[in-house]
């Protein structure tokens, strides 16, 4: 039961205009004091009842208080259920934002670890093509020295006669290539093992 202020001014107002009416009315209607006073006590009793109305509303007001309360606290706790609630569902979201960040975090490792894997990748198919060059120019220069080293084993047998600067330069030429080939060859394995 919700009263408003205005009501309550309302009815306040309205005894208040009766009482009012009521006295004028007595006043006007009798010549004396003595008369008004006889008149007054015939309604002795209906000041006894006024005085139990007034009993019965005091009471009729505590129970609507006491209704209110109850009210009052079936809502509180109501919203102390709800506030719970709330807490354990922020608990799991933050439960879930954890594992979130834990399978983030370990996405980016497995990442890094495939970076990784792949430098090491790139750096060794960078290795296996330069062993590869270097393997092929000794291939040439060997190719080359076999067929030198043939010319050689030509002229010594006779074969082919060849003249003494033509033979000087093709040793010249033999020894200069067997000294490429075995430098080169010394440089670029020292060189390649020195990478690793």
């Amino acid at each position: 039961m919700n009263i408003s202020k205005n009501t309550i001014f309302k009815i306040v107002g309205l005894i208040l205009v009766v009482y009012l009416l009521f006295f004028i009315g007595i006043y006007f209607s009798f010549d004396n004091w003595e008369n008004r006073g006889q008149f007054g006590d015939l309604f002795g009793s209906v000041n006894g009842l006024f005085s139990a109305f007034a009993f019965a509303g005091l009471i009729v007001s505590l129970l609507i208080q006491n209704n209110d309360l109850q009210n009052q606290n079936k809502t509180l706790n109501l919203q102390i259920e709800a506030l719970e609630n709330q807490r354990k569902e922020l608990e799991l979201q933050r439960k879930e934002l954890e594992m979130t960040r834990k399978e983030m975090k370990l996405t980016r490792e497995q990442h890094e670890i495939v970076a990784e894997s792949n430098k090491y990748q790139v750096k060794e198919i960078k290795k296996q093509s330069k062993i590869n060059l270097h393997l092929n120019k000794m291939k040439i220069l060997q190719s080359r020295f076999d067929v030198l080293t043939s010319i050689l084993d030509l002229n010594a047998k006779g074969r082919h006669r060849i003249n003494s600067s033509k033979k000087l330069f093709y040793e010249d030429e033999l020894t200069e290539a067997f000294t490429e080939y075995e430098i080169l060859g010394r440089k670029k394995l020292e060189e390649l093992y020195e990478e690793e």
